[in-house]
């Protein structure tokens, strides 16, 4: 993607990552089944389309990355309660 983004002078996060991933699958495929040297062509074809895949934003919109939501087990706390008896 990244590639594909400095080919056509903009930014890679502006391209789509899912269309990107399944234009990658694709190619591979058809790479594999293509004989060595026409891979080199098949390539450069795969960056040009994917250089194509825009996001398209509404202008407007806000686009903020997602907060991870964490585990709400307090600091120090286990699962379980382990207590070890004396063995006689």
């Amino acid at each position: 993607m990244s590639e594909a983004a400095k080919e056509k002078g903009i930014r890679a996060i502006d391209l789509s990552y899912e269309h990107a991933l399944e234009k990658i699958k694709d190619t591979v495929i058809i790479m594999l089944r293509s004989p060595v040297i026409n891979w080199i062509f098949i390539y450069r074809r795969m960056i040009k389309e994917i250089g194509e895949m825009k996001i398209l934003k509404r202008p407007g919109r806000s686009y903020p990355r997602e907060q991870k939501r964490y585990s709400v087990l307090p600091k120090g706390k286990l699962f379980v309660e382990v207590s070890y008896a004396e063995v006689a």
